[in-house]
C-alpha cells in the first residue's frame, strides 16, 4: 500500500480536471492554473487526513481553516484508486476514482 503514499493522480469531475501530487506529508492539488496545498497525515496504510489547507500563495485558506478531510482507499487497480472522502463538518461522504499517472 505504501506505493500510493507518493505519486501523481488525476481526478475528473463536473468542474474539470484536477492533478493531485502527493510527496511525503504534502499534497498539491493543481486545478484551473492554481495550486492548493494540504498536509497529509497517514492514519493507516489505507486511510489519511488532509489538514492545514493553503491557497496558491501558500496562505491559509480562510474557509478551510479548521477543515479536516479523511480519505479512505476502498479499491486499487493497476490504473486507478477508488476513494471515499468525509469531512469533519458534514455527515455526507463522496466516493471518487483517481487515475494513477505515476507512482513514486
Amino acid at each position: 500500500m505504501f506505493l500510493f503514499k507518493n505519486g501523481t493522480f488525476e481526478l475528473k469531475s463536473e468542474t474539470g480536471t484536477t492533478i493531485i501530487e502527493r510527496k511525503g506529508n504534502t499534497q498539491i492539488e493543481k486545478s484551473n492554473g492554481f495550486n492548493y496545498y494540504s498536509d497529509v497525515e497517514w492514519i493507516t496504510d489505507y486511510k489519511y487526513e488532509l489538514k492545514n489547507h493553503r491557497n496558491h500563495k501558500g496562505e491559509p485558506e480562510k474557509e478551510e481553516l479548521n477543515s479536516i478531510y479523511t480519505v479512505e482507499i476502498l479499491k486499487m487497480t493497476k490504473d486507478s484508486v477508488r476513494t471515499k472522502l468525509i469531512s469533519n463538518y458534514s455527515d455526507q461522504s463522496l466516493e471518487r476514482t483517481l487515475k494513477i499517472i505515476k507512482l513514486k
